[in-house]
């Protein structure tokens, strides 16, 4: 029981750590789009828990970790972000999550079959987190189309037509890491930027 305790006050301990990092990001966020670095922010959250900074309204982001990286996006519009570390899955999760031909997509992929799965993974919590709705809305509502050099695009499986105003843009991290981002239009999509936590706290002038 106390090994568990010990666990659990770990893992509190590290989500906070990466909270506490993702309002950092927020923070150069602003930094770089309004040239302010504002001491203290109010964050509020919609109806489905995804955040936002009401004195900011053109200011839209997300933010998103896993392993050693915490990412975060921003926007003019609504954007969604999703970053996981490519590790072993059981392949029985994409039939619950993924339609059928998302399904068939990753499982014809002969030697990056995990790659293949994370990729359509990131990019379908992308779109959920960009919408605002999470997992309230089913992964197997829409589907994810596009691959390799391919325009990524979405559609609507419950209405059968291509979901509008929306870009997706899906880079590999290493070997290790999928990230994917979906923004509403108007899309500009700029380059990653990688910042260590010294050269974030850095940036903000303050002590880490």
């Amino acid at each position: 029981m106390a090994k568990q305790k010990q666990i659990k006050r770990f893992f509190h301990l590290e989500d906070s750590y990466r909270t506490a990092i993702g309002e950092l990001l927020v923070r150069y966020g602003l930094y770089r789009k309004y040239n302010v670095i504002p001491k203290e922010l109010t964050f509020h959250k919609n109806k489905y828990g995804k955040p936002f900074v009401p004195e900011y309204p053109d200011f839209q982001y997300n933010i998103s970790h896993s392993g050693e990286f915490v990412v975060c996006a921003v926007h003019d519009k609504s954007v969604g972000v999703d970053i996981e570390k490519v590790q072993s899955i059981d392949m029985n999760i994409a039939k619950g999550f993924f339609t059928e031909e998302e399904y068939k997509e990753v499982i014809k992929e002969s030697e990056n079959k995990i790659t293949a799965f994370y990729r359509v993974w990131t990019l379908k919590e992308s779109y959920i987190k960009a919408t605002g709705e999470g997992m309230s809305r089913p992964l197997t509502s829409f589907q994810i189309q596009g691959k390799d050099e391919e325009p990524i695009t979405a559609i609507d499986t419950v209405k059968n037509k291509p979901i509008k105003n929306i870009c997706f843009k899906q880079q590999n991290i290493g070997d290790s890491y999928q990230l994917s981002v979906c923004a509403y239009e108007p899309c500009n999509v700029s380059q990653l930027i990688h910042l260590s936590l010294s050269d974030l706290c850095h940036k903000l002038k303050i002590l880490c």
